[in-house]
């Protein structure tokens, strides 16, 4: 398949470009849905059994440093989820995120990339909302069987300082 991107700027997309832009920018509202939603079973799933769940700083990025998380496989994802199912017996912040920008920038062979901007906000229990993390995302999704799944959701956070509170799913 040919992206858009790929092509001179005169050529307009096709069909087929626009549902696949569609196809991932609804996988992606549908994953922050299910962070927010605290539904980390389902965001587990969103995964092949290999798939990789990254959170780098900006900083680090640039200089090939080292990962704030880095979950390879099932097993891994498993663990940071019964830590956050586990851990919070109180009631938990309410997180927002927002994903925009999309943009598809390749599919083939089974596989599709895409890197998306985000935002999170958090609203404490007393009902104070505040900025929490922005940055952006960079997905690898294996296409195969029809439907999406990640092969590596890798998150790069703007800040270079930890947000408070820093165990949510970004």
């Amino acid at each position: 398949m040919t992206l858009a991107a790929d092509r001179p700027t005169t050529d307009a997309p096709t069909v087929e470009d626009l549902l696949l832009h569609h196809r991932v920018e609804q996988f992606l509202v549908r994953l922050q849905n299910a962070i927010d939603d605290h539904r980390y079973i389902a965001w587990l799933d969103m995964f092949v059994p290999e798939g990789v769940y990254a959170v780098i700083d900006q900083l680090n990025k640039n200089g090939h440093g080292m990962y704030l998380t880095y979950d390879d496989g099932l097993e891994a994802r498993k663990q940071r989820v019964a830590y956050l199912m586990g851990y919070w017996k109180v009631p938990r912040a309410r997180t927002l995120h927002t994903v925009t920008n999309v943009l598809v920038t390749f599919a083939g062979d089974d596989r599709v990339e895409a890197r998306s901007k985000f935002t999170v906000y958090r609203t404490d229990r007393e009902g104070y909302t505040k900025f929490h993390a922005s940055g952006e995302y960079f997905d690898e999704f294996d296409g195969s069987d029809g439907g999406l799944l990640l092969r590596r959701h890798e998150v790069v956070i703007d800040m270079n300082v930890l947000p408070d509170d820093f165990t949510e799913l970004l």
